[in-house]
């Protein structure tokens, strides 16, 4: 006698796991959603802030949850992935969308570098290397330690002149110069760190630089410290009567409430536009990595070119800037 056929699926469980997936991954584009809008309140919460760091990773993981769910004919679950993609595209899209202007005949060259060494970092020849291979006219150094302004002293015939805060924590501070320092000044911004601030001349035209490292916001207190440290920069800013650039390490990114505040106060210009994301931490997790070392600067300089440097030892990757100052009138 033959056997009866049965009406249960060959698979049973297939059918579930579809099930549980299309509910996984709806749940996870809800939580993209959630943290993609939080990001917009930094100013209330710096838990919120924090979330406001990660617009690429947010968006490189709504882009295959979208099209999964749109096979899976999950429309709602699907446009709200596709309204994180839109969201988060739209803020970064600035960096890329905009050429760097033409450069006129008559501009001066000035070529910038920050970097964060790291205070416990004991490899110095990277760094040496790579300064030489660039030939900059000014680096602001964070974290410089004893060490490290020894290290530094090795670059002299390049970068003679210099103006130092050294501290074997982490709140050193170092601005080197190929042009004489005409003006320097440490001013202290919070309760400990300081920003130093020098005036140099390049072929006639002045510029004022302040080398800056904040407080990283790990906990609340630390948040509203840094983003009190951007009220008080953009006052120094402000106050000055020549064009600015502003370098070092922010602990910030550009959508963080309290350096888009201080970038509206000052008119100052994000020297990546026109040249990408380019985070610098951490060295060692790729998908996680933000651009919180910047080169700020006033309207009127030109940035020629924007890169992030090499591995030197450090959390952090250098960053390059390569500016052009008008001339004088």
């Amino acid at each position: 006698m033959a056997p009866s056929a049965s009406n249960e699926s060959p698979h049973p469980t297939a059918g579930r796991h579809v099930i549980w997936l299309r509910r996984l991954f709806s749940l996870v584009v809800l939580g993209l959603m959630l943290v993609t809008t939080i990001g917009w309140f930094g100013q209330y919460s710096y838990l919120a802030d924090l979330t406001a760091h990660f617009r690429l990773q947010y968006l490189l993981l709504a882009v295959p949850l979208t099209l999964l769910l749109a096979s899976m004919r999950q429309w709602k679950s699907a446009s709200a992935g596709l309204a994180v993609v839109l969201i988060n595209a739209g803020c970064i899209a600035p960096l890329f969308g905009t050429s760097p202007a033409s450069v006129t005949a008559g501009t001066t060259p000035l070529k910038v570098i920050a970097v964060n060494v790291h205070v416990m970092n004991r490899n110095h020849a990277p760094l040496q290397e790579w300064v030489r291979s660039e030939q900059p006219d000014v680096i602001i150094v964070s974290e410089l330690s004893t060490a490290w302004s020894t290290a530094m002293d090795e670059l002299s015939d390049l970068l003679p002149h210099q103006f130092e805060r050294l501290d074997n924590g982490n709140g050193g501070l170092g601005l080197y110069s190929r042009f004489p320092i005409e003006e320097s000044e440490w001013h202290l911004l919070g309760d400990v760190n300081y920003a130093g601030r020098i005036r140099i001349t390049v072929d006639g035209v002045p510029v004022t630089l302040f080398g800056v490292h904040t407080y990283a916001p790990f906990h609340r207190w630390m948040s509203e410290m840094r983003d009190y440290q951007f009220g008080q920069l953009a006052d120094l800013v402000n106050q000055t009567d020549t064009r600015v650039i502003v370098a070092g390490d922010l602990n910030a990114t550009t959508w963080s409430a309290g350096l888009k505040q201080m970038l509206a106060a000052t008119g100052l210009i994000d020297t990546r536009v026109g040249f990408g994301l380019q985070p610098t931490w951490p060295d060692a997790a790729w998908p996680l990595r933000i651009a919180i070392d910047h080169c700020l600067v006033s309207d009127g300089i030109t940035t020629v070119d924007r890169q992030v440097g090499p591995a030197i030892g450090s959390d952090h990757f250098p960053i390059v800037a390569d500016l052009r100052l008008p001339s004088v009138e």
